[in-house]
């Protein structure tokens, strides 16, 4: 962070805190722009490639979505504080049970359809 010892010794826990909290932002912001700009030169030759006739191009949205999705493409702009934590969602054991029911009702009318083509 570049902090002379003097300095780091006279901050508060609380300055100490916000001076680390930028600095991480500012070392995740310039991250983030080194992928983006990989990202764009990645969109330019991809569409310097020649496609079959009549075939187009995706927009450069449509490119990053399908072939370099970042984690900040999903986030919109009054979500951003949620951008340092976990993003995968809490699984309940409800939403398991849920999923195991489904899977297994798909099973049975998977093996009710081929019980009756054998017949």
């Amino acid at each position: 962070m570049g902090l002379d010892p003097y300095v780091f010794w006279r901050l508060t826990p609380r300055e100490f805190h916000y001076i680390s909290k930028g600095f991480n932002e500012k070392l995740l912001s310039e991250r983030r722009e080194s992928w983006d700009q990989m990202r764009l030169q990645t969109y330019y030759i991809y569409c310097s490639i020649p496609k079959g006739k009549g075939k187009r191009n995706p927009t450069y949205k449509q490119f990053c979505a399908q072939h370099i999705p970042m984690p900040w493409d999903r986030i919109s702009k009054g979500e951003r504080q949620g951008l340092y934590e976990d993003e995968q969602p809490q699984v309940t054991p409800q939403m398991w049970a849920d999923k195991i029911k489904e899977l297994s009702n798909a099973k049975s009318r998977q093996l009710g359809a081929s019980e009756v083509k054998s017949i």
